[in-house]
């Protein structure tokens, strides 16, 4: 399984990228990386996304992300 972490997870793309990995049984994903100013910061990127979660919360950390 290939692990992905997610960078600009809170915007259009990061968040397609979140459905695109939900499609794809061999990829997970294992970080979400935000601005440390995002309103989203701590939220479950699989939620924010609109979908299920994934219990990858987002952060502002990048160590953390990676």
């Amino acid at each position: 399984m290939t692990a992905i972490a997610i960078v600009g997870a809170t915007g259009r793309m990061g968040r397609a990228l979140v459905h695109a990995a939900r499609e794809r049984h061999e990829v997970r994903i294992s970080g979400a990386l935000a601005s440390a100013r995002s309103a989203h910061l701590g939220e479950d990127i699989g939620v924010l996304a609109g979908g299920p979660p994934v219990g990858v919360p987002v952060t502002d950390n990048a160590a953390d992300a990676l």
